[in-house]
């Protein structure tokens, strides 16, 4: 685990997913009705299954011990890939609505100017992360669908280095 008791803590705030319940809500009876009245909106198919899907998508997203399960999925499938570590979660720490994992230092890789300061060779950095998420789709039919910069670390840094 994170040595020193550092941890990565993600919480979902009171009410937010009944906010994002009643505007998802909203947003496919507006998609409906364009269907409805809409040529053009019709072939955009919104139809019923993928709004099932999509509702079902964000209220698993939103059980943070089932986030939890699907990290610790990642982990095991990607222990032996080279340049890739997925956080350990702490399983004592996480509930319904927490999850709390390992926290691991590093570069933001959204962070362009560290990255260059510390030396980080951007177009080898890049070819990995585009590895490792095809290694992840492909292979393991499991990918991050919300891959952002500043969710992404490389650990190349020089100490202390703080994420």
């Amino acid at each position: 685990m994170a040595p020193a008791n550092r941890f990565a803590v993600k919480v979902l705030r009171p009410n937010v997913a009944a906010r994002f319940r009643r505007d998802l809500g909203d947003f496919f009876f507006v998609a409906y009705k364009a269907e409805a009245y809409s040529a053009e909106a019709r072939r955009l198919r919104p139809d019923r299954g993928s709004s099932i899907r999509c509702r079902a998508r964000w209220r698993w997203r939103w059980i943070s011990r089932l986030e939890a399960a699907a990290l610790s999925e990642m982990a095991e499938n990607t222990r032996d890939d080279p340049d890739f570590r997925v956080p350990a979660v702490d399983w004592d720490r996480t509930t319904h609505n927490v999850l709390t994992m390992e926290w691991i230092d590093g570069i933001a890789l959204s962070d362009h100017a560290r990255l260059e300061q510390s030396q980080v060779d951007l177009p080898e950095l890049g070819r990995k992360v585009i590895q490792s998420f095809l290694r992840h789709a492909l292979r393991d039919g499991f990918f991050h669908a919300d891959m952002q910069p500043r969710q992404s670390v490389s650990r190349r840094c020089r100490p202390p280095c703080r994420g």
